[in-house]
């Protein structure tokens, strides 16, 4: 046989059978990423965080973990070097929560809590189709709709799986914060303030020295 053909007919019988077995994997990393996406804005929109936070990389997770570490914080001064979203997300984390409640409470949590009460906002992902996907080194850049040409979202491999990274998000919230608290000639503490108490809640100013303490139950004064 003409050795030509016949490891042309060699590479055909591999290809037929890699195609019986199921054995050739097609799929792209831009398939997994898209495919990963997908499955994060679903979980998003329906509000289900624990299926969202599974979706995430390690830098988003570790930033949530610092987050409830200094929300928890009783020291006095522990947030005042803080980026104004993380000032945002821990007095907000103290409002809802008594100290030994956010003593324990994960990453998972606080973004679980972040997207249920509303404090994440779902219009990031809300009608977002991933337009182009763009590779630098061990990032992927993902490019949706509407955002001129800016990439709120990104992707990175860990452990054999493409995770959603929300830390482009997290630094272009606090930039948009911080310009907005300027524009508005206003410190931190009062711009904090006038945000949180948009709903009509009043924010307890002692919430800026640290989180509440669970109050201790009174013995009765009734006569036995």
């Amino acid at each position: 046989m003409n050795v030509r053909l016949g490891a042309r007919l060699l590479l055909q019988m591999t290809i037929v059978a890699c195609v019986a077995a199921s054995g050739c994997d097609t799929r792209t990393a831009e398939d997994d990423i898209r495919e990963g996406f997908a499955a994060y804005r679903t979980a998003v929109l329906a509000g289900d965080g624990a299926a969202a936070v599974a979706l995430l990389d390690r830098a988003t997770l570790d930033w949530y973990d610092t987050t409830a570490t200094l929300a928890a914080n009783s020291e006095n001064g522990t947030i005042s070097k803080a980026t104004l979203l993380r000032k945002l997300l821990v007095l907000q984390l103290r409002q809802e929560f008594y100290q030994d409640e956010l003593a324990t409470m994960t990453a998972g949590q606080v973004y679980d809590e972040g997207l249920e009460r509303g404090w994440l906002s779902r219009s990031s992902v809300e009608n977002a189709e991933i337009t182009k996907i763009e590779f630098s080194g061990p990032r992927a850049w993902i490019f949706l709709s509407g955002q001129n040409n800016a990439s709120a979202f990104s992707a990175i491999e860990e452990e054999g799986r493409w995770k959603i990274s929300l830390i482009e998000s997290i630094r272009s919230t606090n930039v948009r914060l911080t310009r907005d608290a300027a524009a508005r000639q206003m410190l931190d503490g009062p711009y904090l303030i006038q945000v949180l108490e948009s709903d009509g809640k009043r924010v307890d100013r002692k919430l800026f020295q640290g989180p509440r303490a669970r109050p201790t139950s009174r013995p009765s004064s009734q006569p036995k």
